[in-house]
């Protein structure tokens, strides 16, 4: 959503950076930059981000750095917490709701359906599926004037928005009954 050609590329980042807050590291816009860099450090820079760790049960704890510079080294970014769990959880807590609001501000989240066009395109993914046998293509093309293509956009954006706004980190946490990734304990071993 960062990219040159994403229109709205610019109010992006100003509510990325306006939320991506937190109490002891209130402001977003270095927030933003240490995770970016970060991210530039292992991918482009072959940063070993398990360089140092801590084990707790089963669970490794990897030791988020505490500071990253960019390429050029000219500029550091301090980091959002020890553990790199702690880093993720944060990332996940501002992230996919931001997408969702800016997508809501933006208007991409319209429910307006052409439904000539969504008949067309609804067309188009049944002759194009491997999946379907023809008797259930013949069918699924029987049933076409019984959608209401409104309602079907409406659940979608419905279901997107409902997984932009669940915190995938927590959500796993909480089924596999692992220690929460807020950081409140630190193991030094």
């Amino acid at each position: 959503m960062l990219e040159k050609e994403y229109p709205h590329r610019k109010a992006f980042k100003k509510l990325l950076e306006e939320q991506f807050v937190f109490e002891e590291y209130p402001d977003g816009s270095a927030n933003y930059s240490f995770v970016r860099e970060l991210r530039n450090s292992v991918v482009h820079r072959v940063y070993d981000i398990t360089s140092a760790a801590h084990v707790e049960g089963d669970l490794l704890l990897v030791i988020a750095p505490p500071s990253v510079t960019n390429r050029g080294g000219s500029k550091i970014y301090q980091g959002l917490g020890y553990y790199l769990l702690e880093v993720i959880a944060k990332c996940e807590s501002v992230i996919g709701p931001v997408i969702a609001r800016h997508l809501s501000e933006v208007g991409l989240l319209s429910a307006s359906v052409e439904p000539d066009q969504a008949v067309d395109e609804a067309k188009e993914s049944i002759e194009a599926s491997h999946a379907m046998p023809p008797w259930a293509k013949e069918l699924a093309f029987g049933s076409l004037d019984q959608v209401d293509f409104t309602e079907v956009r409406l659940a979608q954006i419905d279901a997107l928005v409902r997984i932009l706004n669940t915190n995938g980190l927590q959500e796993g946490s909480i089924q596999q009954g692992a220690p929460s990734a807020g950081g409140e304990k630190r193991c030094r071993k």
